[in-house]
Parts: C-alpha cells; structure tokens; sequence
C-alpha cells in the first residue's frame, strides 16, 4: 500500500523504473528480477481492488482516482437523523454481525455540518469541509515536503473546520506524514504563535515564501518527532491548557475504551461501566467525540465539559 499512496501523490503517470528507485528495498536484483515483483504486485494489488492502469501514451502507471475513491455523500438533516436512529437501534441487537463496522459508520455521522445539521438528531461536530481534489492535495504534499527539506516558510490559506471559516497563515514545516488515510503536517504556525497539526486536505492555497533562496528560513526543533503526532487524537490538539477529563463507557462500548479512547488509563467502575482518565487540550473536541458515540458514553468530567455537552445537545431539544 505504500505503493498506491506514493502513487496517488504524483501528477503524472511513473515508470516502473521510478517505481523501482522509489522502492529499492521492495524491489532488488536485475531488470528481469525487479519485473517479475512488480508483476506479482501489480496482480495483487488490482484483486484488492486498486484500479492500477497502464498509460500508453505516456509509457507510466498509474491509479484511476475516480474509481480508488469512494464518492462524496451527502446527506440532508432528515436523512442523518434518520441514519443515526436506525444504526443506534440496530446496535442494539443481540448477535449483530457487523456491530464494529456498524460503530464505527456512526462515528463518521461526526463530521455532519452543526451549521446544516443543528436540528438533526445527532450530535453537532465537526463541519464537513469541501477538500481540495486529489490532484491539488498531490501538488500540495510536493511543495510541502520539498519545503520541509529546505526549511522554507510556507504561505496557505486553510480551512478550520470547527470554526467553518478559511485563514492566512505562515507556517514553519517540521515534518509531513500519513496518519489513518490523510496526509497532515506539522509546524510552527505564526498566526497562533505554537505548533500545529493542518491537515493536506483542508488547504485550499500554498506558496512558498522564498525570500532568501538557498538559506533556511527556521531551524527544526531537536526534540521534534513526527510519529508522536501520528499517533495523537484531535483532542489531544493543543488549544487550551491541559485539563483531566473522566468518561464512562457502558454496554457495548464498555470493553471498547482502548479502542475509543486511545491513551486513556483505563478502570472499572462499581457500576460495571469502564471509565477512561485523560488529559486533553481540547474539549469540545472530547465533547463531541463522546457525544457522537451515543447514549452508553457519558463525560464524568470535567464540570466544563459536561456544560458544553449540555450546551450542543440543546441545540437540538430546543429545535
């Protein structure tokens, strides 16, 4: 699959001999070796389902993205209503084959529109943003990547979900990386003066800003890792100062709280629930995270949140 992902990041077709030089561990010893593995792995990868094609013209592979990509769906706030009651009810059947599937469809409900959904039976979250097309996130990862390796400062204009609004920023990159089907990146944002996690897909402009050509703009910090931030959850996101935060998991969703709440110190509670212990740096995201996953997940603490949780729910009681 590091393949296909390479592959979807070029704009045009590759040679099988890019291929090579791009994989040189996957593919080692003469021509007619490395042809006979990448046959086997074309094979492979087309009965997985990856429309992986062979451009004549221009002599190069490459992958057929409007059939690699599922379609946008778009829902109106009945039909998510609708959606989220059945699948809630349908949870609750015993012997459900597809119950994890199920699960996590439902989560995904989480990036309904507040804005357009407010009056749906489902927990407001996050805005459903319109992403850049495969083609530009591809050009996007290129300049910021070659910007990352120079140390240049990048100019964007970028799209904050949970405000619904689109900024201008300048961001010092220290390092890019592809984190459960997106790529995002890490730097030292200028606008909010700290570091800060952008995903590709929400940026609908960059440059380069090449003031000084041939000299780093910014040092990387030496304790930088960027596998840290690929494993961190949104909440985790650096917006407010660190706060202990209590959710109890019941049901179905009990023997899920490593699944559901990664990082968290787990424990059962005298009722039979689990309860999950973490700090977060952002809680509404936590909010609505435990909001999205039903009636069996209840925020403990803190008090604050447990305000907002009120705050977002009553948007739709008061509908």
């Amino acid at each position: 699959m590091r393949i296909v992902g390479w592959l979807l990041t070029c704009d045009q077709p590759v040679s099988r001999e890019e291929i090579w030089d791009q994989f040189p561990d996957e593919y080692t010893g003469d021509a007619a070796a490395k042809e006979r593995k990448w046959t086997r792995d074309k094979d492979a990868l087309r009965e997985a389902g990856v429309p992986i094609v062979y451009m004549e013209d221009v002599r190069g592979y490459g992958v057929q993205r409007d059939e690699y990509y599922l379609p946008t769906l778009h829902f109106s706030p009945a039909e998510v209503a609708m959606l989220w009651t059945a699948g809630q009810a349908a949870l609750r059947l015993r012997g459900l084959p597809w119950r994890e599937e199920l699960e996590s469809a439902l989560r995904k409900l989480r990036s309904a529109d507040p804005a357009r959904h407010a009056r749906a039976a489902v927990p407001p979250v996050l805005q459903v943003e319109s992403a850049a097309a495969p083609d530009e996130q591809a050009r996007f990862v290129e300049l910021i990547k070659d910007a990352a390796g120079q140390r240049k400062r990048l100019w964007m204009r970028y799209f904050t979900a949970g405000r619904s609004e689109e900024t201008e920023r300048e961001v010092d990159v220290h390092g890019i990386a592809w984190r459960r089907g997106a790529w995002f990146f890490v730097g030292h944002c200028h606008l909010r003066g700290a570091p800060r996690v952008f995903y590709v897909s929400r940026v609908r402009a960059l440059k380069v800003i090449n003031h000084h050509p041939g000299t780093p703009d910014y040092e990387v910090p030496p304790d930088f890792d960027i596998r840290r931030y690929a494993v961190q959850q949104e909440w985790d996101y650096w917006i407010h100062a660190p706060v202990a935060a209590r959710v109890a998991l019941r049901g179905g969703l009990a023997s899920l709280a490593g699944t559901l709440l990664p990082g968290a110190a787990v424990s059962s509670l005298e009722d039979g629930a689990t309860l999950g212990e973490l700090r977060v740096r952002n809680l509404d995201a936590l909010v609505r995270h435990v909001l999205s996953l039903g009636p069996d997940a209840e925020l403990l603490a803190p008090e604050e949140g447990r305000a907002r949780a009120r705050e977002m729910l009553g948007m739709l009681v008061g509908a």
